[in-house]
């Protein structure tokens, strides 16, 4: 369960969430939409860990208050939470091999983390020499590569943004089922997304438009 309870965030006068409450529950298909400026890159930073909140608390997986500073944010971040940017956040200048070895939590665990990771890119529709560079690859596959390295980490909570924004139609189709596919498999999927198109597919929709404050 992912709980926001009466959160306030401002940047210098600008008021981006007011008192502001939401709710997202384990296995949920979950879409933060809105114009630009609305808040929705803030609101998943915010799930993410990555920015705080004025003031307001915040509880992810039954853990009060987490931040990447602190230890209780770090430890899920490390295991239960993963976030897939716009950019893929794939090293472009290292191999395939190199950029998903991250995605381990574990690396004293005596495991085939080879056949892991060749597994987890059939997941994605990729068969690949594991040598290969990153920057060899078209968009949609390093999306699908940064896709891969969720399912590594094993995390319970997915985060997306604006996942299918760089692809062309087929790719963005393959994306969307890839998510329905692990939200099926009992992952929490939370996308941010301007596509009109997108926001159909998803089963708890978050419209910041409609939202005071956000």
């Amino acid at each position: 369960m992912i709980k926001l309870n009466n959160i306030n965030k401002k940047y210098d006068s600008h008021e981006i969430f007011k008192d502001f409450n939401l709710e997202i529950a384990d296995g949920e298909f979950c879409a933060i939409y809105g114009p630009s400026g609305s808040g929705k890159s803030t609101l998943l930073n915010i799930i993410g860990l990555l920015e705080k909140v004025d003031s307001g608390s915040i509880c992810i997986n039954n853990i009060s208050n987490p931040f990447f500073l602190n230890k209780k944010g770090r430890k899920l971040l490390k295991n239960d939470i993963s976030i897939i940017f716009q950019n893929f956040g794939l090293l472009e200048n290292k191999t395939v091999y190199q950029n998903l070895l991250y995605s381990f939590n574990d690396n004293k665990k005596k495991i085939d983390k080879k056949k892991i990771m060749d597994d987890a890119l059939k997941k994605v529709n990729i068969e690949t020499n594991l040598n290969k560079m990153i920057s060899k690859f078209s968009g949609g596959e390093q999306q699908r590569i940064a896709i891969a390295k969720a399912i590594i980490k094993k995390s319970s909570i997915i985060l997306c943004d604006e996942p299918t924004g760089n692809l062309d139609n087929d790719n963005k189709i393959k994306i969307i089922n890839l998510l329905k596919t692990l939200n099926k498999e009992g992952k929490t999927i939370i996308v941010v997304t301007h596509d009109l198109e997108m926001k159909k597919e998803f089963n708890k929709l978050i419209n910041l438009e409609c939202i005071e404050g956000g």
